[in-house]
């Protein structure tokens, strides 16, 4: 629905947390601790990737609008699939530094 620029019904009213489910995972379940190990895996790419791009840019070598952002590629491309948006250049650095003050501020 969002795709589509000419429908009007589409409310944004109501905020809803995703992936929220919290579970123990028992030392024994040999497939939770791989689910869990395959998600810090995921989780630490993307950070790495992120840090990743800032690095190149604080070091001067690309301009913020000219620069690819490799770590945020899955990023742009699931936020554009899902909302039509193409985020680029300074819009993929300014998500890049709220992910920055969210780790800071945790």
């Amino acid at each position: 629905m969002i795709l589509n620029p000419n429908y009007l019904d589409f409310n944004f009213n109501d905020a809803v947390a995703i992936d929220t489910v919290a579970c123990c995972i028992n030392e024994f379940d040999w497939v939770g601790i791989k689910n869990l190990e395959w998600y810090l895996d995921r989780v630490r790419w993307f950070i790495n990737g992120v840090f990743e791009d800032l690095k190149i840019i604080i070091s001067g070598k690309y301009a913020v609008n000219e620069y690819d952002y490799p770590g945020m590629a899955w990023f742009s491309s699931f936020f554009h699939q899902y909302t039509g948006y193409d985020v680029r250049g300074r819009s993929l650095f300014r998500i890049i530094e709220g992910f920055v003050i969210g780790l800071f501020n945790i």
